[in-house]
């Protein structure tokens, strides 16, 4: 089975509003942080890397759809900002009845008819694994980005995130069909620092980590 797509803009720093922070973007006191990702097995939909907790507001998209054919979802992941409206239209020809057991962000969308086009919108960031109650194998993720500070890992498997504002922070990396591992960086202003790490499968039905809340 060919891998199925998945949607992703990537980042631009946004301004927030601590006077501090700004000042640091302003004068060009930010740092780089870059390194590479492996992953055992090929991994279906992205790998990002992000920083975890407050920043400037996450510029990935605000809206997204992942539709239902073949009882099955078209897309096994997909990227968004906080309060991003993600659209389930239902191509199959059979009803389903989606739902999430997310610690952060638990839902159900009632069972639906072919044509319907429920939504739902994705508030909380975090990793989200969306299933169908109706279809056991149907499974995708929403994973909702945090901020602004984030990149999605290159086929080569290097990545950088530029502008990332100075103090100790939490990166995380990411798959859907691998176990997230997270590292602490001390940023430092004008620096380079490096975050390499290699993914592991998550055990089948793991789903997401009951503590990706970011």
């Amino acid at each position: 089975m060919s891998p199925r797509p998945f949607v992703f803009l990537l980042f631009l720093a946004a301004p927030i509003a601590s006077s501090v922070e700004t000042d640091a973007r302003a004068s060009g006191e930010t740092c780089i942080i870059r390194g590479s990702v492996a992953t055992r097995g090929k991994p279906r939909g992205p790998v990002m890397v992000y920083v975890l907790g407050e920043g400037p507001p996450a510029t990935a998209p605000t809206s997204g759809v992942i539709g239902q054919r073949n009882k099955a979802f078209d897309a096994d992941a997909l990227v968004v900002s906080p309060g991003a409206e993600v659209a389930f239209p239902n191509r199959d020809a059979v009803h389903h009845h989606l739902y999430s057991h997310s610690s952060q962000d638990p839902f159900e969308l009632a069972q639906h008819a072919p044509g319907a086009r429920p939504v739902r919108v994705f508030d909380r960031p975090g990793d989200v694994r969306v299933q169908c109650n109706l279809h056991e194998s149907m499974e995708t993720y929403v994973l909702v980005l945090p901020n602004a500070w984030a990149a999605e890992v290159a086929e080569d498997g290097t990545y950088v995130i530029e502008g990332v504002e100075p103090g100790v922070r939490t990166v995380e990396a990411w798959s859907a069909w691998h176990r997230p591992e997270r590292a602490e960086v001390t940023c430092e202003a004008g620096g380079e620092h490096t975050f390499t790490t290699r993914l592991r499968m998550r055990t089948p039905s793991s789903g997401p980590e009951a503590d990706a809340v970011y």
